[in-house]
């Protein structure tokens, strides 16, 4: 700030450009020194914070590992232990001569069977850990149970309670001798709820023995609290084994902490593959975001070599002192980077501000005058262009360089006249959006023109329509045309994506100096108000306006008098076809004709409809809005469409009103019919003339509202009043044909059995019975 105001006071109260750029750089390293320093000073301490943690980290997993280790080798020994006990009994069990004498006969005494019923009971006695204990006679499908709760000492494999224990014995093949398989008991005790324990089945079977095949397989079920009192999961007796589960490797869970998870699949099945994908038999990794320590060890000792044994360590607990003490590093570290940012930035803005201010100011008067030099820029092109500037080359060059046009001179031109297509629609649908969609068109305009021509010039020459003013050096005209169609369909294509709308082209011819240009924009215009007959989305030129010779206007009045004969009638689709040929008549004039005729066809339908029921159209009776439309509109195409609704709406207001006044006439014929249907003579043309019409005439129309002649109707009518008579009176047959207006009773039989399947007399007596 001192350095500010001494070269305040030393410029006498002003601040120079350049002075206040000498400032900056002479502050700018100074404060890049400041934020460099503290900056690496915040990354050396996050480093060091980071480098640490992480070996502190990775040690307390390795110690934790270790002690893991440590307590699933103790288990492991503890669980060989006692398997090899079990399998040490099953094979002495198997061996003894009481059992082994069951492997080799196939038939044995009652004596036989008492021995070894006591050799099993006793050694089961002996060791508390025992269950019970099978042996399967295969031969005579016997299984022979030792147990506290057993029911009898023989049964048969059918009757067995214990049927997990049966289907093992299909399936022998995918069992290995001595070692366990976790199953649930069930328990049967007299006077006592049915219940179930969890036991390890040991198996001891020898297919053969020397070429004879054993007859029999022993099985012992040890109860599963055996493994647990060892390794000390109830009453705390050795803690190492508090977090560690034995699982198979199909995920059956073989031991856990909670007795209710032994038998049932193992809970985390991403740890289980991961250590059964693992290459080692042995080792650790963490899982839950670092929240947990998995070791695991796969041996190889028989009997157990399919477990897998898995400690789970909480990781967070021992790590939560080494992770507090790094994030409260980070913390301090970044508390302290963001006050050196704060007291940087205060530093900055202390002697900055003057500075930033003082640049400010130069870039909102640099861009204001780039602003005012864009407007005059324009102003001056629109003046040009409408030939208001009575300049030579020489100055209009100098005006250019003055407002920074960028333009050749010393190349040809060509002016293109881009209008955006329905304007008011798409005013309608974008409402306050509408600027913003202009602006998007005219930077396709800029960003297309640009790709294909060096410097083109854009001037919004009104409400959707631009300019561009496009230099080209020795190009021919065909090739001329051939870019700027491609330029019409890459910008009409882009807009149909982006803003789902279109524009048209008007192209004039080629210019040689900038002194052409109002001449090229008059030729434009006159080519632009061709659309009327070409539509939108067109790229016009001048080879699409005919060239022919000047001819009178003739208004096409033949064609307009069809239209109106047609349209009064009620005849839609004839008065349409009229005016399509009205519409061919026009095609020959100028466009101001074109417009006028349709002007003064619009007139004649309004004049034709006075008096009339046509006069409750509601485009007729807002005439004045309709007549402003059709002199608004851009197309022949929009024109059509506002002509086709009008007709549509005559001819169904006619048609409603001919359809009452049908069904009017329709009723009095069939009141006259009620009244004189008893005449001989009676006929279609006799009403016509009560009714002043033509007899032709009013039967076409009461075929066409019946679906049915006039002579149909009227037989009908006798014939129903006939059955009437039939039944409610007792005239004779033919005093009622001659009632009704029947020349002779035998026709009036034919008839009648024609209609109604049967005779008169008939009718009266089947009528009569019902």
């Amino acid at each position: 700030m001192v350095i500010l105001a001494r070269h305040f006071r030393k410029n006498g109260g002003m601040v120079s450009m350049n002075g206040l750029r000498k400032m900056a750089m002479e502050n700018k390293h100074l404060n890049r020194i400041i934020f460099a320093s503290t900056a690496s000073l915040a990354v050396i301490v996050l480093l060091l914070t980071y480098i640490l943690s992480s070996h502190y980290e990775t040690m307390a997993c390795e110690e934790i590992y270790r002690n893991a280790s440590s307590s699933i080798n103790q288990t492991t020994s503890t669980v060989r232990f006692l398997s090899e006990s079990v399998n040490s009994l099953l094979l002495q069990c198997a061996q003894s001569p009481e059992v082994n004498k069951l492997f080799l006969a196939q038939k044995y005494s009652g004596t036989e069977l008492y021995n070894v019923k006591r050799k099993l009971d006793t050694l089961r006695f002996n060791n508390s850990k025992i269950y019970s204990i099978y042996v399967y006679d295969k031969y005579g499908k016997t299984i022979f149970e030792s147990g506290e709760f057993s029911q009898g000492f023989e049964s048969s494999a059918e009757d067995f309670y214990d049927t997990g224990f049966v289907e093992y014995l299909d399936k022998l093949d995918t069992v290995k001798v001595f070692t366990p398989v976790v199953r649930t008991v069930p328990v049967i005790r007299s006077n006592a709820p049915e219940s179930s324990i969890k036991v390890l089945t040991f198996f001891y079977f020898e297919p053969y023995f020397g070429a004879e095949e054993k007859n029999t397989i022993l099985a012992f079920n040890v109860d599963m609290r055996w493994m647990s009192d060892a390794l000390g999961y109830f009453n705390g007796a050795s803690p190492n084994g508090n977090n560690i589960e034995i699982v198979s490797r199909d995920g059956t869970v073989i031991f856990s902490g909670k007795e209710a998870q032994i038998g049932t699949q193992y809970g985390d099945a991403e740890v289980l593959e991961k250590i059964r994908n693992a290459e080692s038999k042995y080792g650790y990794f963490v899982m839950d975001g670092a929240k947990r320590l998995i070791s695991y060890s796969r041996p190889n000792q028989t009997g157990y070599e399919d477990w897998i044994f898995i400690s789970s360590s909480d990781l967070g607990m021992v790590l939560k002192p080494i992770r507090e003490v790094k994030h409260f590093v980070y913390l301090f570290t970044g508390i302290i980077l963001l006050v050196s940012i704060i007291g940087l930035v205060g530093i900055l803005l202390h002697l900055g501000m003057p500075i930033k201010q003082a640049f400010n100011k130069a870039k909102l008067l640099e861009k204001e005058q780039e602003e005012k030099r864009r407007r005059e820029a324009a102003e001056y092109m629109k003046l040009l262009l409408a030939g208001d500037m009575e300049e030579n080359t020489n100055l209009i060059r100098e005006r250019f360089e003055q407002l920074h046009i960028a333009y050749d001179f010393s190349a040809k031109n060509r002016l293109v006249l881009i209008s955006m297509d329905d304007r008011n629609s798409l005013r309608r649908r974008f409402r306050s959006g509408y600027p913003e969609v202009v602006q998007k068109i005219n930077e396709k305009l800029e960003e297309v023109f640009g790709r294909y021509y060096e410097n083109p010039i854009r001037v919004d020459w009104q409400d959707g329509i631009t300019l561009m003013v496009v230099c080209f050096l020795d190009m021919e005209e065909e090739e001329q045309k051939a870019r700027l169609q491609e330029i019409f369909d890459e910008i009409t294509d882009a807009l149909q994506q982006e803003v789902q709308c279109g524009v048209s082209f008007s192209l004039s011819s080629t210019g040689q100096s900038i002194k052409d240009l109002p001449f090229l924009l008059a030729e434009a215009l006159e080519v632009h108000t061709y659309r009327y007959l070409y539509g939108y989305g067109q790229l016009l030129t001048n080879d699409l306006i005919r060239d022919e010779k000047e001819t009178a206007y003739v208004y096409p009045k033949e064609q307009e008098k069809e239209i109106l004969s047609a349209l009064f009638a009620g005849k839609e689709e004839e008065a349409l076809a009229a005016y399509g040929k009205y519409v061919e008549m026009l095609y020959p004039m100028t466009v101001p004709e074109i417009k006028i005729s349709f002007l003064l066809l619009a007139d004649a339908v309004k004049y034709a409809s006075r008096n009339t029921v046509v006069e409750t159209s509601n485009v007729l009776l807002n005439f004045e809005q309709f007549f402003a439309k059709i002199q608004s509109l851009e197309t022949i195409e929009e024109v059509n469409h506002l002509f086709t609704n009008l007709f549509r709406e005559i001819a169904e207001i006619i048609g409603a009103q001919k359809s009452t006044r049908y069904a009017e006439l329709v009723d009095q014929v069939k009141r006259y019919v009620g009244e004189h249907y008893g005449k001989i003579d009676l006929s279609i043309q006799e009403i016509a003339e009560s009714m002043d019409m033509s007899g032709a005439y009013l039967g076409r129309i009461f075929k066409q509202h019946t679906q049915m002649a006039f002579t149909e109707y009227l037989t009908r009518y006798r014939l129903k009043v006939a059955c009437e008579e039939l039944l409610g009176s007792e005239k004779t047959v033919n005093e009622i044909s001659d009632s009704i207006g029947f020349t002779n009773s035998s026709y009036f039989y034919l008839v009648f059995k024609k209609y109604l399947n049967c005779t008169p007399t008939q009718y009266r007596k089947n009528e009569a019975k019902e």
